[in-house]
């Protein structure tokens, strides 16, 4: 009998794809995973988060972690680029004006999954989509969602970062909420 190792590539994607997507992400016990906030990427909510500080790190740990995800300008899921992949060194850094033209491509902007919806609507987190899908509240805002591609089991799709049961942790969805709140600005 022979085995053609091709025949096992596309499984072995797969596997290895969701093992980086479940590592990808930390959760405080409300969605279910075990990482708790001893995972969290942020110790203390700051009274006023900075984009380049706080939730442009909590972004690239855990939301793209591959151009598949929200990593790449060209190849991102639903259009949404989130910024480059962690930085490896000081060189990797996105620029400056790299981070200002990623942000001008969320703030403001209708989503595609949720089109009368603003992904971030600065100054308003309950009125932003992204801020719902972080949540995991997206399904419950009455929505009128268009099906995306990746999208098995509602038209809003899945909370974000999309790993098994888990969310971001509570540190972090608050400190992303702050941050919209005081006008999402490019600080």
């Amino acid at each position: 009998m022979k085995i053609h190792l091709t025949s096992f590539a596309p499984l072995t994607l797969l596997a290895l794809a969701a093992g980086l997507q479940l590592s990808c992400s930390s959760d405080d016990g409300e969605g279910g995973g075990p990482s708790g906030e001893a995972n969290c990427r942020i110790e203390e909510v700051p009274a006023e988060p900075s984009f380049r500080a706080h939730i442009l790190p909590t972004f690239q740990g855990a939301c793209t972690f591959s151009s598949s995800c929200h990593g790449s300008k060209t190849r991102s899921q639903v259009d949404l680029y989130l910024g480059e992949k962690l930085p490896r060194t000081a060189a990797d850094e996105m620029s400056s004006a790299a981070i200002s033209e990623m942000l001008a491509g969320v703030i403001g902007r209708a989503s595609v999954t949720a089109p009368d919806v603003q992904l971030i609507a600065a100054g308003n987190a309950a009125s932003s989509f992204l801020m719902h899908k972080i949540d995991d509240t997206h399904r419950d805002q009455g929505y009128a969602c268009t099906a995306q591609a990746s999208d098995l089991d509602h038209p809003c799709g899945d909370s974000m970062p999309q790993t098994a049961e888990e969310l971001l942790c509570s540190k972090e969805r608050e400190t992303i909420r702050r941050w919209i709140d005081q006008g999402a600005k490019d600080n």
